[in-house]
């Protein structure tokens, strides 16, 4: 009933620890050593925008990488709202992996304040990780209609902009034809799939199972989190192309978002 207010000084070195903290929620940064670390605090700096101000403006030239400490960013591109980032969020890092201008603008939806590295210092940190590569696969997916498929699909459309660039950052695009089997009765669970386009149709569960189309996400996640066998199979009824997450990337994803 009576609380009472301590007023205390800010460590010396509260601003570090913030800065860490931003890289530490983000897991493409999670497996840096100590070393990188001193790396990051020599090249990340923090920047506030107010609202309404153009961060990235689509068509230019690629200077910076960004994650978002706190507030709400918007995307935008032919004047329309492709998504919304907000804390935990990263962007810009497409145009400096490719080396393209920028695909979209990104404008301040509220107050932002951020975590900014120049693009040669982003470049050099990645040296020696397979985060470029991750990067990179991101990049094609964020080109690609996989976000637009997170909103139609009723669970993922649920999870978090973070939780849905980490899936992103997993994908890989497989083409598929008629017959094709996604995986078999009996063997290991090694993949689940988001289908793009065509229709999956399940063989050995349930009866009455119309075949899947676009949106779908189908693997045996019990199999796959287990590594166990499958219990029934999934067939290709219509050619199209699904997007990809090995049971690895799965499993590491599911760890991280329990």
């Amino acid at each position: 009933e009576n609380p009472l207010r301590i007023d205390v000084d800010p460590p010396r070195q509260a601003e570090a620890i913030g800065l860490l903290d931003v890289f530490v929620g983000i897991d493409l940064f999670r497996g840096f050593s100590l070393g990188r670390a001193r790396e990051i605090l020599q090249v990340a700096r923090s920047v506030h925008y107010t609202a309404g101000a153009m961060i990235i403006k689509e068509g230019s030239l690629g200077d910076a990488f960004y994650i978002i400490k706190s507030g709400v960013a918007s995307v935008r591109s032919g004047g329309e709202e492709i998504k919304r980032y907000q804390a935990g969020d990263y962007f810009g890092e497409t145009a400096l992996i490719r080396n393209k201008p920028r695909n979209a603008d990104v404008v301040a939806q509220t107050d932002l304040n951020l975590v900014e590295i120049d693009r040669y210092d982003f470049l050099y940190l990645l040296r020696g990780t397979d985060i470029s590569v991750r990067l990179l696969r991101l990049a094609q997916m964020r080109e690609e209609r996989s976000w637009d498929l997170f909103r139609t699909n009723t669970a993922l459309n649920l999870l978090t902009s973070a939780q849905k660039t980490q899936l992103q950052s997993f994908m890989d695009v497989v083409e598929t034809k008629e017959g094709d089997l996604l995986w078999t009765s009996g063997e290991a669970a090694g993949a689940a799939y988001l289908i793009d386009e065509g229709r999956v149709a399940l063989e050995g569960y349930s009866d009455g199972l119309r075949p899947y189309g676009s949106a779908s996400f189908l693997g045996e996640i019990d199999a796959i989190v287990s590594g166990g066998a499958t219990t029934g199979s999934a067939r290709v009824v219509e050619a199209g192309r699904v997007f990809c997450l090995t049971r690895t990337d799965l499993v590491r994803w599911f760890d991280e978002n329990p």
